[in-house]
């Protein structure tokens, strides 16, 4: 519907940011934590992939690991200044007896973020958690 004149137009919804990302290690279990914050609701999937593609391009996504996962998040904004959406934030473990190789996370687009996981072994266990008590989504990965 046009707007009338001096009538101001209605700003979109605000959407939950991912303000970080991040490895934590413990106990064998390799989890990749995004943090978030805002109010709304994230929808979220996980799954294995085996050609990755950027979302919105098609470009595959060059990552390295035995076995590739692709989180998207739906419904968010990314809120990280140093993403570019040519330029993923790249995310390495700090031991080599990591279940994971490393983490690719590209900037939201539409209000999707996604992220590539690729892992050392090409049959690992992977659980998500979205807790009500941390405000993250945590996806937990071993071999």
């Amino acid at each position: 519907m046009p707007l009338q004149p001096g009538e101001e137009p209605t700003p979109p919804p605000a959407r939950p940011s991912v303000v970080s990302i991040k490895i934590e290690q413990a106990a064998g279990v390799d989890a990749i934590v995004f943090s978030l914050s805002g109010d709304g609701y994230i929808g979220w999937t996980a799954r294995f992939v085996q050609m990755p593609l950027l979302q919105g391009t098609d470009d595959p996504v060059s990552i390295s690991g035995s076995c590739i996962l692709q989180i998207d998040m739906i419904g968010v904004d990314s809120n990280i200044v140093s993403l570019r959406r040519e330029m993923p934030k790249r995310l390495l473990p700090e031991s080599d007896e990591s279940s994971v190789v490393e983490v690719l996370s590209y900037p939201s687009a539409n209000g999707l973020a996604q992220a590539f996981v690729g892992t050392r072994s090409g049959t690992p266990a992977v659980t998500v958690d979205a807790l009500a008590d941390r405000p993250a989504i945590t996806v937990g990965i071993a071999s």
